[in-house]
């Protein structure tokens, strides 16, 4: 019973998938055996070894009525995969698109925050903006931005203050992760302060004023104003250090922040992201980190004698042309992800000014 069932599955497995062609040769052979019985019986052939007729009259109907139902085939096989196609992505778009879109605009604007240093992409350059510079820097692959600009260090006003609309590599740097974790810790320390004096007041209005458990709780509660005094104005140093920004520094936080997006993204709609998004996100994750790799390399470039180079001028610019490289693709695949549910979003646009 168990070798009939997998027998049984397998055929209905091979039915499902290629369940066109199967149709397909139906009709064919359909065509053939009437059209053969059609021919006998109006005495238009002898019978089925007549090769007269095989030759004159059956073969040639036979081929131009196969040639029609295999191209009418194909046409229905191809507009029907491209309405299903669409209906996917109609679907898909209404479960994920708003947080898909905000994910690539997010990482793509600070590709190009990383590139050219400028903050008007976390700011006030709009998505036109944004893509058109996307589609400038992959017009010259060879040379497609000022590579000894976007090697130079970063430096930022106050990353503390609430400035850019958008979320930038810099706060998933880890000295700032570190900066940060720093006033949550100070600030959880703060809150428990506040608490515990709350607490001390309540239990000091509920305490005799003649009883010894009065005067302790008064002293603690001393304590612990001087303590919360002492904590609210206390300030974490931030030294002009902390707003310079290397490029290695940079390009960590970027693949930090792509990672940390992506991570999130795929934890809520894993069920349905196409096996194609996934991929792509892997591609620009690997990117990221050789275009991190070459970086250390081309600005520390102690170990270029040990890779077969002969001269350390060869060697950094073998690993520009890698950074470059690598860049590119990244962006490439960015515009390719902006542009898989470009003709849903039109459409959707379309509908709301009718």
């Amino acid at each position: 019973m168990k070798i009939l069932s997998v027998v049984f599955n397998t055929i209905i497995t091979f039915i499902k998938e290629y369940y066109v062609y199967i149709l397909v040769l139906t009709l064919l052979a359909s065509i053939f055996y009437f059209a053969f019985i059609v021919e006998i019986a109006h005495k238009n052939a002898k019978g089925f070894l007549d090769s007269d007729f095989w030759i004159k009259n059956l073969l040639p109907n036979i081929i131009a009525d196969v040639i029609g139902i295999i191209l009418t085939s194909f046409v229905i096989t191809g507009l029907y995969a491209n309405h299903q196609k669409k209906k996917e992505l109609k679907s898909m778009y209404s479960i994920f698109g708003v947080k898909f879109d905000r994910l690539i605009d997010i990482t793509s604007r600070n590709i190009l925050y990383l590139i050219y240093k400028n903050e008007g992409y976390l700011t006030w350059i709009n998505e036109y903006g944004v893509q058109a510079d996307l589609n400038k820097l992959i017009e010259n692959k060879m040379y497609p931005f000022d590579f000894y600009k976007f090697n130079k260090p970063l430096h930022i006003w106050d990353f503390t203050d609430v400035s850019p609309i958008h979320d930038d590599f810099v706060v998933f740097t880890p000295r700032v992760k570190k900066h940060f974790r720093n006033i949550q810790l100070m600030s959880n320390e703060i809150q428990n302060l506040f608490d515990k004096r709350d607490l001390l007041e309540y239990e000091i209005n509920q305490t005799s004023t003649d009883s010894y458990d009065y005067d302790l709780l008064t002293s603690e509660y001393e304590i612990v104003k001087k303590q919360l005094r002492k904590k609210v104005r206390l300030e974490i140093p931030k030294t002009e250090k902390l707003f310079e920004f290397g490029i290695q520094e940079c390009t960590n936080g970027m693949i930090n922040l792509f990672n940390e997006k992506v991570e999130a993204f795929n934890k809520d709609y894993s069920f349905i992201v196409p096996i194609e998004i996934r991929l792509s996100f892997i591609d620009i994750s690997n990117n990221l980190n050789s275009v991190n790799s070459c970086l250390r390399s081309y600005n520390s470039p102690d170990r270029f004698n040990k890779l077969g180079y002969s001269d350390v001028f060869i060697y950094k610019e073998a690993m520009k042309r890698e950074i470059y490289n690598g860049m590119v693709k990244v962006i490439e695949e960015l515009l390719m992800l902006s542009s898989i549910f470009e003709k849903v979003k039109k459409k959707r646009k379309r509908f709301r000014f009718m």
